[in-house]
């Protein structure tokens, strides 16, 4: 069989560095395309009719009755069409590989392989129209297809065809008397013929198996998982094609290339040689971020290593390896102080502001209305656009975090704690430093200062990514600031005061250089303390050898000063408004795709003086710097870069022209869901051998980035990056446990090993606990790999009533995590939780706690990166599910325990878990009887928690999503009949609110009117908008008071869009008092 095109394609024709870039990344980027999408499966039967989410349709009368139903409540449809067995793809893959003693254990491979994948879907309007573009072949599916046949995976082929798929639903009005299920039929044969592998599913004219003539229809929901391209096979092969016009990125190729590099320049940085060399007083940043507190030493290392000359003139990457709670936004922080105050200096030598520009516009484009819209081109030889800062992550929560955490007030120290640490208190004193009022904005999600409750010091950091982030962000800031400073006559007065917030261009300049001068005068006359580097190495390592307060204070005021310049810059650069017009018309979509080129790294290197960090997934890094070339963009700082695997960073690193790397490969792994089958077989047929040490699922950004730094430490037999050792998150047992599961007892705990007394009382239990609930011996674990234990679940349920019954107070913010390495333990502890506060022993509870368990049960990757000061950790499992036992690993164990501030509560077997499983064996978890110790009970031996007082529940009458000025009361106070009124005992029969409308098709579903009523007198309605939003979360419930005569509360929700006549809506009234008195 011919594979010259593959061999090529992979670059096994020569060991050269460039060839073995080119040659991972066509690896990476056919990777990419092997994300399948199993065919989803139907609800459960027996579950009411509006919470059915996903059915199979076997014909169109069974589609139009899913998605015409008036309580359906979605804004659309998808169609999963066409089930192809796994097997049979893979089997004809399997088939063609070279004979060799392995070929057996692939086999049985695939005889275990039972699943079926989606061949295409599309979407449906409620009102059951095609969605143009919404057609999506499985890349899945065609990848394969490729393989095959020795065709080139080439993503221009699998355009066309999603373009001709689009094309045929599109047009399906234009076909007359074809029965649409004959259509979807019709597409699924023609996609099989293009991809040339309809033999393996047909016998003459009809299908072997009937999975190909299944469809599938699903109520979709914003999380729902869709066929497109993976986020990241475009830049690939973009770079790749890059490197192939060599055109390399000295950055990137060192990265791609990290394991197979000798590490023969390795420092371990731990020693006093590299602390004395690292930590003198010329090493530290001119900027600094206010805190009353220093950086602890290894955190100072980090910020010193990564910002000196000569570490950006290594390999371009720094890495930072973060354990939890060791203070690594503490560090970031320090070096985006820095970059500013770096960019400020450049700023500083211009004789006007729009000097940092060229002279002539690189374009002047056309827009509507006859108006034109110049772009000028930063002076890249000056370099302003080295110092702009892009921050992503593949969590998208640990990107928000950063993003909205460093322009909030409530952040930053109190004027007494910089006082008392006597450092700059500009910084503490509650004002609009540096358009905060922008930022405020941003923070709040609206313009309307009046509703705002965060408070934003500065617009130092934006989430950018998605373009509805964009949206948002042009809205909620940039077009606020395009209006402050607009020349109209009428906007002159705010246009005045917006510019003097800050001083003139030159009076800036001179104020930031004398803050300059003042902050390198001080450096060179401070000197390091020797005697922190005597200390023993735990009292060192929580200490500073520069702790100086004068020379803090010094730097955290040019950092103000820094942020002044800019400030003013913006505000008097004609040339910079220009850009930033052209950046919002950029995003309005206003230009070609060769002007898109010529201006995007200018416009958005503009938007850095404005915003000096922007953040975005890795998922959208595409999207966004599609019109970013190699090596535009100045810094990008990678968090958590130990949950990413390690090609979704290849887009950002190479637009970048450094890069820091923080993370940790202790703690959640990368999810990687390619099939190991298919990836086996693949690396058979391709001859991958030259390759393999990129065949590992758990390699991460982190751990690439760790191979090639040269500054590191050892812990075990693992290199890592520039170690921080001081946790300041969790006192013990969870900190010890962490140190000696994955750190190899080098961390250091930094804060005191003790709960405060005024805090005991707020705590489940006395101390940390192993709470032993033996599993039945014998019994087998469940069908479908389920672990969930009941026994387990029942003790874990009854310490989250206690802690609800402890924390019903609204005020009260404490957080308890329940975390199972799990799926389907979650499942089943969610469901507990669900069921008994929907009891009438536990309603009291509801209203507080409804939806709790959704947001506070998960595996461990939900809550990397949160805290809380209660964590139960659920194991589940019966003593025979040895396999699911043993596949838990420390990092799961890791990121579990370092979620709980205060206490830990393990709830499982711990006889079967400490014999199957090193990581909970009595090395790992010892037991002790003090404080801090983690004790071992059986469930049985628990307290008593005693009875949870019945809270009131009263109806809230306040209803989200309403505007004050939408509800308009239909009877005065003194009209409603007293006799009528709501009744005063509260221990009444309480049911939910039915989704109740009628004569409606799908069509009206946009827009609701409720009426909150008693029988025949309308006491108010309330007009909605967006209710698949509000309807879930309204607090109305039927009410109804167990006498002689009932009274009845009830609630009736109808669309805006028909007018009904008095009679009918009476009649409906009728209806919805006989469907409660049926209950």
């Amino acid at each position: 069989m011919d594979l010259t095109y593959l061999k090529t394609l992979l670059g096994f024709v020569s060991n050269r560095t460039h060839d073995t870039t080119t040659s991972i990344l066509a690896y990476w980027e056919v990777l990419e395309y092997f994300q399948e999408l199993s065919f989803p499966q139907a609800s459960k039967s027996g579950l009411p009719e509006d919470e059915v989410r996903v059915r199979y349709v076997r014909s169109e009368d069974e589609l139009k009755y899913f998605i015409y139903a008036p309580y359906r409540d979605a804004d659309s449809f998808r169609l999963y069409v066409g089930g192809v067995p796994k097997y049979d793809l893979l089997s004809e893959l399997y088939r063609l590989i070279p004979a060799d003693k392995d070929n057996e254990r692939f086999r049985k491979l695939l005889e275990k392989n039972k699943s079926v994948s989606v061949l295409y879907t599309i979407d449906l309007s409620p009102s059951g129209e095609y969605i143009e573009g919404s057609f999506q072949l499985s890349p899945y599916i065609w990848a394969i297809s490729c393989l095959i046949h020795d065709r080139e995976v080439d993503e221009e082929w699998l355009e066309e065809l999603l373009e001709d798929g689009n094309d045929f639903f599109m047009t399906i009005e234009d076909e007359e008397g074809i029965e649409f299920f004959s259509l979807l039929r019709q597409k699924t044969v023609e996609l099989l013929d293009r991809l040339r592998i309809r033999s393996l599913f047909t016998v003459n004219d009809g299908f072997r198996r009937n999975d190909l003539e299944r469809v599938c229809a699903r109520a979709l929901k914003s999380d729902d998982t869709d066929l497109s391209i993976s986020f990241y096979a475009k830049d690939l092969s973009r770079v790749r094609k890059s490197l192939l016009d060599k055109r390399p990125n000295r950055l990137l190729v060192n990265y791609i290339n990290a394991p197979l590099m000798s590490g023969g320049n390795r420092q371990s940085i731990c020693s006093i040689e590299n602390y004395r060399k690292w930590l003198g007083p010329e090493r530290y940043p001119l900027g600094r971020w206010p805190s009353e507190f220093s950086p602890a030493l290894m955190q100072q290392m980090a910020i010193n290593i990564a910002l000196a000359e000569e570490n950006a003139g290594g390999c371009g990457i720094f890495s930072v390896n973060g354990p939890p709670g060791t203070g690594k936004t503490t560090l970031l922080k320090d070096i985006i102080a820095e970059y500013v105050v770096r960019r400020a200096r450049l700023l500083a030598d211009l004789n006007q502001p729009d000097d940092a520009f060229t002279e002539t516009p690189l374009l002047v484009k056309s827009l509507e209305a006859g108006k034109s819209q110049k772009t000028f081109g930063l002076q890249m030889g000056r370099g302003l656009a080295d110092y702009g800062i892009l921050v992503t992550s593949c969590n998208n929560t640990a990107v928000e975090n950063i993003t909205f955490e460093l322009p909030e007030t409530s952040k930053l120290p109190t004027a007494e704690a910089m006082s008392k640490a006597g450092h700059s208190l500009v910084f503490s004193e509650g004002k609009d430093l540096f358009f905060g009022d922008l930022a405020s904005n941003m923070l709040n999600g609206n313009t309307d200062p009046g509703k705002h409750t965060k408070q934003a010091w500065g617009l130092i950091s934006a989430r950018l990514g998605k373009g509805d982030n964009i949206r948002s962000f042009s809205e909620m800031v940039l077009r606020p600031f395009v209006s402050k400073m607009s020349p109209k006559r009428d906007n002159e007065k705010v246009m005045r005061e917006f510019k003097n917030r800050f001083p003139s261009f030159d009076i800036a300049q001179q104020e930031f250089l004398k803050q300059y001068r003042i902050v390198e005068r001080l450096r060179r006359s401070v000197s390091c303390n020797e005697e922190v580097f005597r200390m023993a190495d735990e009292k060192m390592q929580s200490s500073n050898p520069l702790k100086n307060a004068e020379f803090d204070k010094a730097r955290e005021d040019l950092f103000y000063q820094a942020l002044v310049l800019h400030g003013s810059f913006v505000i008097n650069s004609y040339k910079w408004r220009c850009n930033l017009y052209s950046l919002l018309a950029f995003w309005d979509n206003k230009y070609m795709p060769e002007e898109k080129e010529l201006i995007f790294s200018h416009v958005l290197n503009s938007l850095f003086f404005l915003v000096p960090v922007v953040s975005t997934t890795f998922a959208s890094v595409q999207k966004m710097l599609e019109y970013m070339g190699r090596e535009q963009l100045g810094l990008l700082i990678v968090d958590e870069a130990g949950q990413a695997a390690p090609q979704c960073a290849v887009g950002a690193l190479w637009r970048a022209k450094k890069a820091i790397i923080v993370g940790d490969p202790k703690q959640v792994e990368p999810v990687v869901t390619t099939d190991e089958t298919l990836m086996t077989l693949y690396q058979k047929k391709c001859g991958i051998v030259s390759l393999s040490s990129y065949l590992s699922k758990s390699h991460s950004v982190q751990g690439f980035a760790d191979l090639i730094n040269r500054y590191g430490s050892w812990i075990g037999e693992t290199w890592v990056g520039c170690p921080l050792v001081v946790h300041r998150r969790c006192i013990n047992p969870m900190f010890s446990i962490s140190n000696r599961v994955s750190y190899d007892d080098t961390m250091i705990l930094g804060m005191k090993d003790a709960v405060k007394d005024e805090e005991k009382s707020q705590l489940l239990l006395d101390h940390s606990l192993w709470i032993d609930v033996p599993g039945k011996k014998g019994t087998s674990a469940k069908g479908n790999n389920d672990h969930y234990v009941a026994e387990q679940g029942e003790v874990c349920l009854r310490l989250i009533l206690a802690w609800m019954g402890k924390h019903r107070e609204k005020e009260d913010t404490r957080k308890l995590y329940v975390i199972s390495p799990f799926t389907t333990v979650v499942k089943g502890i969610k469901a507990a939780v669900k069921a008994v506060l929907n009891t009438e022993e536990y309603s009291g509870l509801k209203g507080k706690f409804k939806g709790w368990e959704t947001a506070n049960c998960g595996t461990v990757h939900k809550f990397q990166g949160k805290e809380a000061e209660e964590v139960i950790f659920l194991l589940g499992c019966q003593p025979s599910s040895t396999g699911a036992i043993g596949w838990v690993n420390s990092n799961i164990l890791n990121v579990a325990v370092t979620r709980a501030k205060k206490r830990v509560y393990f709830i499982g077997d711990y006889e079967v878990w400490s014999r199957q499983n090193w990581n909970f064996s009595p090395e790992i978890i010892c037991f002790s009887e003090e404080d801090t110790g983690l004790q071992r009970i059986h469930f049985s031996e628990l307290p008593d928690f005693g009875e949870i007082e019945a809270m009131e529940e009263t109806p809230d009458l306040e209803f989200p999503g309403a505007e004050d000025s939408q509800v308009e009361y239909l009877l005065e106070e003194d009209e409603i009949d007293p006799e009528t009124t709501e009744p005063e005992d509260r221990k009444q029969d309480i049911r939910p609110i039915p989704r109740y409308s009628f004569l409606t098709g799908p069509e009206y579903h946009h827009r609701y009117r409720v009426i909150y009523s008693h029988p025949y007198q309308l006491i108010f309605e309330v007009l909605m908008t967006d209710p698949t939003e509000t309807l879930p979360d309204l607090p109305v419930s039927f009410y109804r008071k167990l006498s002689d005569s009932p009274s009845l509360w009830m609630c009736l929700i109808y669309p805006v869009a028909l007018d009904f006549p008095a009679q009918e809506l009476e009649n409906e009234f009728d209806q919805v008092i006989d469907w409660y008195n049926s209950l």
